[in-house]
């Protein structure tokens, strides 16, 4: 599950992911120099040893919350130091979820970078619209990872259901009704969502009519 993963990084390794996460991809250049061509105009955030360790820690080698990752359009005119940007894996973004990075920062970086990648995007907005545990909305995403299916959308509708009973009627009309436009600009999983709403409506209905003839 990504918390074990989480619980293997360090705060500084934490520290990357969030900026990764918020300002986008980023050379070793930027962590180890500060950021700036002249060095010591900016603090550093490590040496450039640390970095090492923390790129291989964080990269496919290891973690896989990290990895090389090439820009769109063409080349910036710069050193070489600032060549072969960083930027999050899949679950690299879900391990910035949980370490709280800023979200609208992160969909915002998502869609930028990872434009093919809708299933990390719809994950993001519906933790960000919900509000029903970055835990487990991870554990559903991770699921998908691993056993290669699509996004569990029946985890996450529970986990909504489990919420929404906290809610006013009014409250709850207005969640599901965020969550499907939510869903709306993903069709392949506004279509799976409209099939899960259906069979949860037949199960309460069975469930009601064997209430009935207990």
């Amino acid at each position: 599950m990504l918390s074990e993963y989480i619980s293997q990084i360090s705060d500084k390794e934490r520290e990357v992911i969030k900026i990764l996460a918020e300002e986008g991809p980023k050379c070793g250049y930027d962590f180890h120099l500060g950021g700036s061509r002249k060095r010591g105009a900016r603090k550093a955030l490590m040496s450039n040893s640390h970095w090492n360790y923390i790129k291989k820690h964080l990269g496919p080698e290891e973690l896989n919350l990290i990895k090389n990752i090439k820009l769109r359009g063409r080349p910036e005119r710069t050193s070489k130091r600032r060549r072969h940007p960083y930027w999050l894996t899949d679950k690299g973004i879900v391990a910035a979820a949980l370490s709280d990075a800023r979200l609208t920062s992160l969909l915002a970086n998502v869609k930028k970078y990872r434009s093919h990648d809708k299933e990390s995007a719809l994950i993001l907005e519906l933790i960000e619209l919900t509000d029903i545990g970055k835990e487990l909305l991870a554990l559903a995403y991770s699921t998908m990872q691993t056993t290669n299916v699509n996004l569990n959308l029946r985890t996450i509708l529970g986990l909504a259901v489990t919420k929404a009973i906290r809610l006013s009627k009014n409250q709850r009309n207005e969640l599901f009704s965020n969550i499907e436009n939510v869903l709306k600009k993903y069709p392949k999983y506004h279509a799976m969502f409209k099939r899960e709403m259906k069979e949860a409506v037949k199960d309460l209905t069975n469930f009601a009519l064997l209430k009935k003839w207990q």
